[in-house]
């Protein structure tokens, strides 16, 4: 991904059991590969939404980003995957 700050990320997700330690590994990784901080959000949950043809159907992702923000939910990162024969 790509911040506002001109910086390049990665977003990943682990398991709540093993945050602690995920934390810990990546910290000390993080200078091998010239990373500035590893930051974590607490309480938050990965949703992911399955359909077939999504990648020929243009505005998916729009309806359903505008069905959260009417409903006052925030996107804090976004991912796409499409599978391809």
């Amino acid at each position: 991904t790509f911040d506002l700050n001109n910086q390049d990320s990665i977003a990943l997700c682990v398991a709540q059991s093993q945050l602690a330690k995920a934390l810990q590994v990546l910290e000390s990784v993080s200078s091998s590969v010239g990373a500035k901080k590893v930051v974590h959000t607490g309480k938050v949950a990965m949703i992911a939404v399955f359909g077939p043809h999504f990648g020929e159907r243009p505005g998916v992702a729009g309806v359903m980003f505008s069905a959260l923000a009417s409903a006052g939910i925030n996107i804090l990162a976004i991912s796409t995957s499409i599978s391809s024969l």
